[in-house]
């Protein structure tokens, strides 16, 4: 309805000139202003979301249960709102989720992959040379590096994923719903660009 967009838009705006007048004022250097527009950005729309997507996307979700059950779709949607990025709901048991070593992999690899790339450019300097005398491969250099460098912005969810786990295992008699047992699943917001 008119009435949950135009709330999403003014909480979307509260917290944008928040985070303008307030975090990045009294952030230094142009990386680390960088990292965090591009996290509390995220975490902006990961949250704006829900609130524009409606009923169908905290059902699609798992955010949103059965209208009687009201006390797990709030815990569930407190929930959702403390992560830095989208969450799905999904059982305990479920089998299709990546496995937090293959995530970690996936993300130590790229990083690490960017890192030796940008070194070995810079190091070598017939490489460099080649590189910059045809701008299609000085272009798919860039492009390669800006896809492997951009999955480190995937670090802060990642941890959230497993700082949650941690805690909710601790605590063995707390549970997200009474009556279900399910767990959120982090969605890792940035993939693999350059193959997509």
């Amino acid at each position: 309805s008119c009435a949950r967009w135009l709330v999403g838009f003014v909480l979307l705006a509260v917290t944008s000139t928040y985070k303008s007048a307030v975090l990045l004022a009294n952030c230094d250097g142009a990386l680390a202003r960088g990292v965090l527009y591009a996290i509390t950005a995220l975490w902006e729309c990961s949250n704006i979301v829900p609130v524009l997507g409606g009923e169908d996307y905290l059902r699609r979700m798992g955010v949103e249960t059965s209208s009687e059950n009201i006390e797990s779709g709030l815990t569930r949607s407190i929930v959702s709102a403390m992560a830095p990025c989208q969450v799905k709901f999904v059982p305990l048991g479920a089998t299709n989720s990546p496995a937090v070593t293959q995530r970690a992999a996936h993300i130590v690899l790229c990083t690490a992959g960017a890192a030796g790339l940008y070194l070995l450019v810079e190091k070598i300097a017939w490489l460099q040379t080649a590189l910059s005398s045809s701008i299609l491969f000085e272009l798919e250099c860039l492009t390669f590096l800006a896809s492997m460098a951009v999955i480190a912005l995937d670090i802060p969810s990642f941890f959230w994923q497993i700082a949650y786990s941690a805690v909710t295992s601790l605590l063995a008699n707390f549970s997200i719903a009474e009556d279900e047992d399910v767990r959120p699943e982090v969605i890792l917001p940035y993939g693999w660009v350059y193959s997509s």
